[in-house]
């Protein structure tokens, strides 16, 4: 179907059948769709789209896709969540990159522990 709402349902059940990737496809094709005078731009729809990114780990498409849905209704309790989880995440996994990276690197590590792990490493003579 081309219908938008038709496409929006489509994504839904598939959505609830854990077919994602099949979602997705319907989704977008309901965006590309939309709006029209029958099917304005649809905020359920964004959100659904985002819940869909933010499981596969694209949290700042899902974010750009639940900014989009706040533009349309700003106080969407659901919505507000799913951006606050993909903020949240993207925050903690910059972090906890960033952390690797300055133990692995000695910065942030304390002076008596960068020694304490230098001198527990084995020897290559």
């Amino acid at each position: 179907p081309d219908d938008a709402r038709a496409l929006h349902a489509l994504g839904n059940a598939l959505h609830q059948c854990d077919a994602p990737h099949d979602a997705l496809e319907a989704y977008a094709r309901a965006l590309h769709a939309a709006p029209s005078p029958d099917f304005p731009p649809n905020a359920p729809l964004l959100n659904n789209v985002a819940t869909i990114l933010l499981a596969r780990g694209e949290r700042r498409l899902a974010a750009g896709a639940l900014e989009r849905s706040l533009a349309i209704e700003p106080h969407a309790p659901g919505t507000l969540f799913n951006l606050a989880t993909a903020r949240y995440s993207d925050a903690m996994e910059r972090r906890g990159t960033r952390t690797r990276v300055e133990v692995a690197s000695g910065r942030g590590v304390p002076l008596e522990l960068r020694s304490a792990f230098a001198a527990a490493a084995p020897s290559r003579e």
